[in-house]
């Protein structure tokens, strides 16, 4: 069986960061509530006047490669992976993407990589970046 996970909102906790991240920088404006969420892009879910602040925070060095993973979601993973499945993760890195890829990347690195058996879980074989987020909106 071969599995597709994606990256941010299922392994990696983005809202989360994000949330945590805008509070501190902007105590006075609050952030969309996640189940407020509608956009795939986090900044359109917010008025004009704030979205260069948005695309600030999520573009910043390190805000990708720091994201805490999802509580049960790496285990998850590798309970996939010991079962014998092909788990693939799969993201799509911004537009400006000065540090996004990279930083994802260390971020399977980090989390995947230096805690799997050696040769189990490699990012360059299994981190497909794609151009857009189809499997989203696929009615599989």
């Amino acid at each position: 069986m071969i599995i597709l996970l994606d990256q941010d909102g299922v392994l990696a906790d983005f809202e989360g960061a994000f949330r945590e991240r805008w509070i501190s920088r902007y105590p006075a404006i609050p952030p969309v509530p996640e189940q407020a969420r509608h956009s795939f892009q986090i900044k359109d879910d917010y008025p004009e006047d704030p979205r260069a602040q948005v695309e600030a925070i999520y573009r910043s060095p390190g805000f990708f490669r720091s994201l805490p993973p999802i509580p049960g979601a790496l285990q998850g993973l590798r309970d996939m992976v010991a079962a014998g499945w092909e788990v693939f993760i799969c993201t799509s890195p911004l537009r400006h993407y000065d540090h996004c890829v990279l930083e994802k990347y260390q971020w399977v690195e980090q989390h995947l990589v230096a805690r799997s058996p050696a040769g189990s879980f490699s990012p360059a074989t299994r981190l497909w970046f794609t151009a857009t987020s189809w499997w989203t909106t696929s009615p599989w």
